[in-house]
C-alpha cells in the first residue's frame, strides 16, 4: 500500500503480480472476465450484480459516464498486469483497484476451486 496519497488528475503506473508469481490468466475466458471487470468496476456504483453474464461487448455498453479513473493504457501478461491510470475522482484509483482485484480473485478462486489471495 502507498503511504503517499494519490492526487486527482495525475497519471500513475499501477501493476500487480500473482501470489508466488503464479499465473493469474490461464485462458482467454480469464482475460475476458478481467476486461469485463475492468469496465464495470470503474464506477462509484456498488450495486453491480450478476457480472458473470456480461461479455466484453455487453460491458462496453455500460462504460460509465462518471468513471473513477481514466485508463490510458494496460497490458495483461500471464502472471501480472500493468496499467497507466489517471485518477478522476478522489480515492478513485484505490477504489477501482480494490474492486477490480477483489472481483477477479473471487472469480478466479471460484472458477478454479481455490481459496486465498
Amino acid at each position: 500500500m502507498r503511504k503517499v496519497e494519490i492526487a486527482d488528475g495525475e497519471i500513475y503506473h499501477i501493476f500487480n503480480r500473482g501470489t508466488e508469481k503464479r499465473k493469474i490468466f490461464l485462458n482467454n475466458k480469464d482475460h475476458e472476465r478481467f476486461l469485463v471487470n475492468l469496465i464495470l468496476f470503474n464506477t462509484g456504483d456498488s450495486h453491480l450484480t450478476n457480472i458473470s453474464r456480461y461479455s466484453v461487448f455487453d460491458a462496453c455498453s455500460k462504460i460509465p459516464d462518471d468513471p473513477l479513473v481514466k485508463i490510458h493504457a494496460f497490458v495483461l501478461l500471464p502472471n501480472h498486469f500493468h496499467f497507466i491510470l489517471e485518477q478522476v475522482k478522489e480515492k478513485g484509483i484505490a477504489r477501482f483497484m480494490h474492486r477490480l482485484e477483489m472481483g477477479y480473485s473471487q472469480y478466479f478462486n471460484h472458477f478454479y476451486h481455490r481459496s486465498g489471495a
